[in-house]
């Protein structure tokens, strides 16, 4: 299985318009390959436990039968159990008590990397990084020494050690990892191996980090032309591989080149999740900011309402996405002049705003100032004070 980890360098983006951001805040791509298992990072609100004495030993029972390969089963299986549970301090007793049993077994043996593995996957969803790539590296040491310096295995560990780095902007010291991985992928796989894709995505992630962007694209582009028996249009690998070369033209303020990659990507979107689905719904907001900064006004309007069918469709008609969708919707509008259509869209997306966020949210302000800008614009000078006022309650309008 491929496991798919997301990183963005901010450093390089401050230019985009933060409606791209904040569809793409992760689309930089961090791939750990399916010869060796993943390593996942906990969901925003999954709650660490104490790390006290997290790493104690289990005692090994009373082997008499001979059985410490069975045992070392059963440890790694109540692990992986805890761990889903996200009881990380008895995740990791359970793993070491495994390790234990397998070092005393064989050193070099398969069970060791795997038990290895599995504590550096605790490590990391316990955000201890440099414990998870003390165990990795220790992990690559013995795939080495049983397998070989150049096996399919040995290239996965090299990967997700780079994944680890990647994750904590130590983009030098993750960059011989990747090259070292393809390097032993190429020749052992087809041409058109998805490990060969994660390693030429993760190199490009790379280079894009330290801004070798035209090294990048070339790494993304070759990735995109592998044979379709592979990477099919409706593989995620090839949708992710599309974000990140969207997110490099986005760097490069090379919208034009963007285009035709979203396009891509939301057809992608469309097929493996629907056209009404949310993901179709954040990627038709992607195209049409991008199309608004064309100056494709008709397609950038086109673009917003069948975003807003797709979120009205999956989360319903009063959804903050709607209302946000109404919000840029008004800002196109007023950008064209037609100020009775951005009226129209302000005034729907106020009591969205209000019932999703609160009545005194700075959205709520912000939103309210941005309309009686508009208002007096119109020349509706009443409307334009109301809306002001409410406002600057919020200590939003300094210069009314």
């Amino acid at each position: 299985m491929i496991l798919v980890q997301a990183y963005t360098d901010t450093r390089q983006i401050r230019h985009i318009p933060i409606c791209l951001l904040m569809i793409f805040a992760f689309s930089t791509l961090v791939i750990s390959c399916a010869t060796s298992r993943e390593i996942q990072s906990p969901s925003p609100t999954e709650v660490s436990e104490s790390r006290t004495d997290s790493k104690a030993t289990l005692p090994i029972a009373n082997n008499n039968d001979g059985n410490e390969e069975l045992e070392w089963q059963r440890s790694t299986q109540k692990g992986k159990e805890a761990l889903r549970a996200t009881r990380y301090n008895e995740a990791a007793r359970h793993f070491q008590k495994a390790l234990t049993i397998a070092q005393h077994l064989d050193p070099q043996s398969q069970s060791v990397a795997e038990s290895l593995t599995d504590l550096a996957e605790v490590s990391q969803a316990e955000k201890s990084l440099s414990e998870a790539e003390q165990y990795l590296r220790e992990t690559l040491l013995v795939w080495e020494a049983a397998l070989g310096k150049r096996h399919p295995t040995v290239a996965s560990t090299l990967n997700n050690l780079g994944t680890l780095l990647v994750r904590q902007q130590r983009y030098a010291e993750a960059k011989p990892f990747f090259e070292r991985a393809l390097i032993i992928w190429e020749p052992s796989s087809s041409s058109d191996h998805p490990a060969i894709i994660v390693a030429l995505s993760n190199l490009a992630i790379v280079h894009r980090a330290q801004g070798y962007l035209p090294r990048a694209e070339s790494l993304y582009r070759r990735a995109l032309q592998l044979p379709q028996d592979s990477l099919n249009l409706a593989n995620p690998q090839r949708l992710k591989t599309l974000e990140g070369l969207t997110t490099l033209y986005q760097q490069q303020g090379a919208f034009s080149d963007a285009l035709p990659v979203i396009e891509q990507a939301l057809t992608i979107t469309q097929q493996v999740f629907g056209l009404k689905s949310l993901e179709a719904g954040h990627r038709l907001i992607v195209l049409r900011e991008t199309h608004h900064l064309l100056g494709h006004y008709d397609e950038a309007e086109l673009s917003y309402r069948d975003a807003m069918t797709a979120y009205e469709h999956a989360l319903g008609n009063d959804a903050i996405q709607i209302g946000q969708t109404l919000n840029t919707l008004a800002e196109l509008y007023r950008d064209r002049g037609q100020h009775a259509l951005a009226q129209d869209a302000y005034e729907r997306a106020l009591p969205i705003y209000e019932n999703a966020l609160g009545p005194h949210h700075a959205d709520v302000g912000q939103l309210l100032a941005d309309a009686a800008n508009l208002f007096r614009r119109m020349g509706q000078e009443d409307q334009a004070r109301s809306y002001e006022a409410r406002a600057r309650s919020m200590q939003l309008v300094t210069n009314p």
